[in-house]
């Protein structure tokens, strides 16, 4: 198994997390939700972020001290190179995509709406 294939079910997992997070955050914030996911990768990534299991459940909690957040983003950091592989490899698909013959059956994909997750495991922890 690569490492790429040991990352997807965590990635998809943590992925719907920072999603609701993302959502609760742009309604608060009046950021966009795209501005907010992405910003809870970047701050997973930098350690200000990390993701706890809570019995059957996976929530957001923020680190505090300097210690914690450089001990969570040595340990984020295969999950945080995955995500910016999976954001290349998007924009690359967005790029290519634009370049489609319009209105090709071929050119179309199923996409959920943004944030969607019926995942009773996922969560945003209210202390966050």
């Amino acid at each position: 198994m690569s490492e790429d294939e040991a990352l997807s079910e965590p990635f998809r997992l943590a992925d719907a997390a920072f999603r609701k997070f993302a959502e609760r955050t742009a309604a608060s914030d009046g950021v966009t939700f795209e501005e907010a996911h992405k910003a809870t990768w970047q701050l997973y990534e930098l350690g200000h972020l990390r993701l706890a299991g809570e019995g059957d459940r996976l929530s957001v909690r923020a680190c505090i001290t300097r210690t914690e957040r450089r001990a969570v983003a040595k340990q984020n950091r295969p999950l945080a190179a995955y995500w910016r592989r999976m954001a290349r490899w998007s924009q690359t698909e967005r790029e290519q995509g634009s370049q489609l013959e319009p209105n090709s059956p071929s050119n179309l994909i199923e996409v959920g709406p943004a944030g969607s997750s019926n995942d009773p495991r996922i969560a945003v922890g209210d202390t966050v």
